[in-house]
């Protein structure tokens, strides 16, 4: 109980609310400044006037939907966030779910008034199609122009001209980056299967070559003088710069902070749904690029083939 050993349980009023339920809940579980804390929050603001029994998939949903195109002040530093992540409106139904459970089980009668236990379906969010996001040319040049840093330009470019693995990229070194031939060489991918050779576009070449003049370490990827790791942080502050923010979350400081939904593993989503929308490409020749199966790359980017819209149109026009 987070050293809340003297806590009390807030007993039911007579007709209980659920902002009623979840300070409560709060109180005797919730560490304060903790996230959880702050979910607390956001749920009495929006659902504390209903009764705690009335809960249910409809009402989750909506709460989604307002929370995502909410506008609010955050206390004591008086900064406004307009909406939130899908991501923390799970954290908060979540939230919502683990609190009902916990007064359920301490006075169903009280807060629940006889009625069984609420249940909801968590709402469907972008995170579960979070393999429906791609860039176009266009925010890819965006997102190039956002990086501030040499090697994390290189890191982008080459995730979207190859689809190789985050880690691959990171762990290339100049020996692989054929700059005399204009390929790159990955070597062995999964199930020690030879990647094919991938030719690098000039704009990536020169970016490689002014990187090479000045090179201290074996690898592509160089900051400070020396290899320059996890570029997760560097990518996510290029990715808001660029302007990919699709929300707010408030840290555990309470302090706002943007949201994006552009990751690493979204550059080599956008190369494989590119190679497909060329239609110049077999799935098989896609899969050894992206070190998959045809089948798999059919499954998750079929759908982006041009062949399938010409079949289909000749197959219905009359």
């Amino acid at each position: 109980m987070h050293g809340l050993a003297t806590a009390k349980v807030m007993a039911p009023s007579p007709v209980p609310r659920l902002s009623e339920m979840l300070t409560s809940y709060a109180t005797n579980h919730v560490k304060p400044g903790s996230t959880e804390h702050h979910c607390v929050a956001h749920l009495k603001r929006h659902l504390g006037h209903l009764e705690p029994h009335t809960i249910n998939s409809e009402i989750a949903k909506t709460y989604a939907e307002a929370r995502r195109t909410d506008v609010w002040t955050t206390p004591g530093r008086g900064a406004e966030v307009r909406g939130v992540a899908d991501s923390t409106i799970k954290r908060e139904l979540t939230t919502l779910r683990a609190a009902v459970t916990w007064a359920w089980k301490s006075d169903r009668k009280g807060w629940f008034r006889g009625e069984g236990k609420p249940e909801f379906a968590m709402p469907r969010l972008q995170q579960d199609g979070s393999r429906e996001r791609w860039l176009t040319k266009d925010e890819a040049n965006r997102l190039v122009d956002a990086c501030h840093t040499p090697h994390l330009r290189i890191f982008v470019m080459l995730a979207l001209q190859t689809a190789a693995r985050k880690e691959a990229i990171e762990d290339l070194t100049w020996e692989q980056a054929k700059l005399e031939t204009g390929h790159v060489d990955f070597g062995l991918g999964r199930g020690n299967k030879l990647r094919p050779r991938q030719r690098m576009s000039e704009r990536l070449i020169k970016e490689l070559k002014a990187a090479f003049q000045v090179r201290t370490t074996d690898f592509v990827l160089e900051w400070n003088g020396r290899k320059a790791g996890d570029v997760k942080v560097a990518f996510r502050k290029a990715s808001i710069r660029a302007g990919f923010v699709t929300g707010h979350r408030v840290n555990k400081h309470g302090k706002p902070v943007p949201v994006t939904d552009v990751t690493p593993h979204i550059l080599k989503h956008t190369a494989v749904t590119w190679m497909v929308q060329s239609g110049t490409m077999t799935y098989e020749e896609i899969a050894s690029f992206a070190e998959t199966s045809a089948a798999m790359i059919e499954k998750v980017y079929g759908h982006h083939d041009p062949k399938l819209y010409e079949k289909a149109h000749a197959a219905t026009a009359f």
